[in-house]
């Protein structure tokens, strides 16, 4: 696996619960680049850390789409050709690397081009396989499929794109600092050509570590303040000005975003003025697009 590298972003994780994720990404033989944005609790962090680790600590929040360009650039220069990026709340199996870099070959065989290729994950909170998204005339989402899986767009944790695909489809958005920027970045590689792709054959545990509401028989997951500013003010700007988002995508998305921004402050169990407050802010800030990593 020399050629593939690991970047992870982290943010105050939890340690224990950090010390399994390294754990299973260092079974999986492969360089580990770990990007801190200014955790809290640095020190303890790197005391579990394994020498292999290469730590490059911000000392400040700069975002996950600033950190994972400072990451994957320290990885190319150190000669990596492909990257896998995670976040800090997703398990792997220990074989993780060595089926993805199959499903690359296999594509490079036939000279498919492709922007990304990711895998089915299983949302531990909700305990189930997350569906993936294709653009229809709307958003369409669907369970994952035996094999390769043509999709809009992949999270974060677990894909994997090639050095030349990175250069071609350029850097992550780090105006929009968090939230939508994976998802961005996957609609630009569609926009250059290049496909995404999510497997049905490798299935990963991703906890998104939120407090989740039940709705008749959804669950929604309620985050902070701070992390719903960034939703919906990414969310309305993206819909309104993104030249790579189809038109049927576009109004599913907006709809959406429109709807959780009334959902949350009703849903938050705490807190709820300053949901709505927030909420309204960005709505604000998207439409006459301020980004940034104010709130």
């Amino acid at each position: 696996m020399s050629q593939l590298a690991c970047v992870i972003v982290t943010f105050n994780p939890e340690s224990e619960y950090f010390k399994k994720v390294i754990d299973r990404i260092i079974k999986n033989q492969v360089f580990i680049y770990l990007v801190d944005n200014g955790s809290e609790n640095i020190d303890e962090l790197s005391s579990i850390l394994p020498s292999s680790v290469f730590l490059i600590d911000l000392a400040d929040n700069v975002g996950i789409a600033k950190a994972q360009n400072i990451g994957i650039q320290q990885a190319f220069s150190s000669g990596a050709e492909y990257i896998w990026l995670s976040d800090q709340d997703t398990i792997y199996p220990s074989d993780y690397a060595a089926k993805m870099m199959d499903v690359i070959e296999s594509l490079e065989a036939t000279n498919t081009p492709f922007g990304a290729v990711g895998p089915s994950f299983i949302e531990l909170n909700r305990n189930r396989v997350e569906a993936f998204v294709r653009f229809e005339y709307w958003g369409k989402r669907f369970q994952p499929e035996k094999g390769l899986n043509s999709v809009a767009h992949l999270i974060a944790s677990g894909m994997i794109f090639s050095k030349s695909a990175f250069e071609l489809v350029g850097p992550k958005r780090e105006d929009l600092f968090i939230d939508w920027v994976d998802l961005e970045w996957c609609w630009r590689a569609n926009s250059k050509g290049l496909q995404v792709f999510g497997t049905g054959d490798v299935i990963i545990e991703h906890n998104l570590g939120d407090v989740m509401v039940k709705v008749a028989s959804k669950q929604i997951s309620i985050r902070s303040p701070f992390r719903h500013y960034f939703i919906i003010r990414n969310g309305l700007y993206l819909c309104l000005y993104s030249k790579n988002l189809p038109l049927g995508a576009r109004l599913h998305y907006l709809i959406l975003t429109l709807a959780t921004s009334v959902m949350y402050p009703i849903l938050a169990p705490t807190n709820k003025w300053q949901h709505l407050k927030v909420n309204v802010k960005a709505l604000w800030h998207g439409l006459i697009g301020q980004l940034g990593p104010k709130t």
